[in-house]
């Protein structure tokens, strides 16, 4: 429910326009693109009450409201300068429009990094599960392989050249590169 309207911004001409019987309640079109049979479409969900042709409306509608925060925009893109992972999560697309909490919406998403992949996981099951999570566990292709002498009770020094061993070199990185110190 918004704040009542305070009589010195009624007197200001700041009262917003009333709201047309079609704009009211929430209601959202998901675009989906690119994720897979089963996956893409056009679905329709209204929420307060749940209706309309999305294949779970009442979670739909149940992860907007736990992500929906007053003064917080639910739909907002990642931040600009925001350092993320880069982990391409696939083609999938998806664009929301329509209104919800009494405002309009117009996102997309997309998985092109961890930060994107992780905005439409937090929007799940509203947009479809896409694949496994990133948190289950190492993936072939994935730069920190498991060590196969980990279990072995005789092997306590960690391996030569591990991107994850101590050293002198100065840093955080698992990535390989120049750093200060390391030979060229």
């Amino acid at each position: 429910m918004p704040p009542p309207v305070r009589p010195e911004d009624r007197a200001a001409g700041a009262v917003p326009p009333p709201v047309r019987p079609e704009d009211q309640g929430d209601h959202l079109t998901v675009v989906v693109r690119h994720a897979g049979a089963g996956r893409d479409g056009r679905y329709d969900v209204r929420c307060h009450p749940e209706a309309g042709g999305h294949p779970d409306p009442a979670g739909a509608c149940r992860v907007l409201d736990e992500n929906t925060r007053w003064g917080r925009d639910p739909f907002a893109p990642v931040a600009p300068g925001t350092v993320c992972t880069m982990i391409h999560g696939g083609p999938a697309t998806a664009r929301i429009t329509g209104t919800w909490a009494g405002r309009p919406v117009d996102a997309t998403y997309d998985r092109e990094d961890g930060c994107r992949i992780a905005r439409w996981d937090h929007m799940v099951p509203l947009l479809p599960r896409i694949g496994a999570s990133a948190w289950a566990g190492p993936r072939t292709g994935d730069p920190v392989q498991a060590d196969p002498h980990a279990g072995d009770p005789a092997r306590h020094e960690p391996r030569t050249g591990s991107p994850l061993q101590a050293g002198p070199r100065t840093g955080h990185s698992l990535r390989t590169g120049p750093r200060t110190g390391d030979p060229v």
